[in-house]
């Protein structure tokens, strides 16, 4: 492995692991391309330990990609001890920030391997087992997230803090999800709402296409897998004692706690 790669994971490691936001990578240690990104991210979640559930997707989303200057969606890990089930409760420090974002995720029931690409709209609604409720917890290592560049941001886990998971759906299908509608609330005030059109115009779109870039790497998704769709609404920020909840209608609530400590 290139020794550029391993420097730059342990790095970021080392800013998780004592706690302390990094301004940003060494010049000659910003990745230049996606492959070396994602090979940087690689490394720093096998640094972590524990097992990856899932993915994260961002850039799904005008709003998104305005917010990173970049025009394709693009992925983190999601690890096994970074999911709560709402209503949940969350030290206020856990996380360098505290940037929430309601998303559609999906949970798999069945595999879809690299070696069966690509995949249609269809293929992928074939291997959902449900839809889950979520609000993405948005974590960095660096201290200004909007002025490292994407690519710096992919080798960070692409923004991938923590998800809260509301009830899972089974019968979703049923009904328009890119009409489906969203609200985020802040200690009871309203400060964002959206839709699941926002997400590629439908959020099924974006796990397509993951489905369809991770054969790039060798990686397939597995059923049992969670993922996270992407930004539905604006941004929004929680403090250290906010309760935050997002309103999915008659699919339920998912709610968070900040504490203070």
């Amino acid at each position: 492995m290139d020794a550029g790669t391993v420097r730059a994971a342990s790095l970021l490691a080392t800013a998780y692991r004592r706690r302390k936001q990094m301004a940003a990578l060494p010049p000659d240690l910003v990745p230049q391309t996606l492959l070396e990104a994602y090979a940087i991210q690689e490394l720093l979640v096998s640094t972590w330990g524990g097992e990856s559930i899932g993915w994260k997707l961002s850039c799904t989303s005008s709003v998104a990609q305005s917010a990173l200057g970049f025009d394709e969606p693009c992925r983190g890990r999601v690890m096994a001890g970074s999911v709560d089930q709402s209503p949940a409760t969350i030290a206020g420090n856990k996380y360098f920030m505290r940037l929430i974002e309601p998303e559609f995720a999906f949970r798999l029931k069945n595999d879809l391997p690299p070696s069966a690409a690509p995949f249609s709209f269809e293929d992928v609604v074939g291997a959902i087992e449900a839809l889950i409720p979520v609000i993405e917890i948005v974590d960095t290592a660096y201290e200004d997230w909007t002025s490292v560049g994407v690519l710096s941001l992919i080798a960070d886990n692409m923004l991938s803090g923590g998800l809260v998971l509301g009830e899972p759906i089974e019968n979703w299908n049923e009904r328009d999800l890119a009409a489906h509608e969203v609200s985020l609330s802040v200690n009871g005030e309203t400060v964002t709402a959206g839709r699941g059109g926002n997400v590629l115009d439908h959020p099924v779109n974006a796990l397509t296409w993951l489905a369809n870039d991770l054969p790039s790497m060798g990686m397939g998704l597995r059923a049992g897998e969670i993922i996270a769709t992407g930004l539905s609404t604006g941004l929004a920020h929680a403090e250290a004692g906010d309760t935050a909840v997002a309103d999915f209608g008659d699919w339920g609530q998912v709610t968070v706690v900040f504490t203070d400590v």
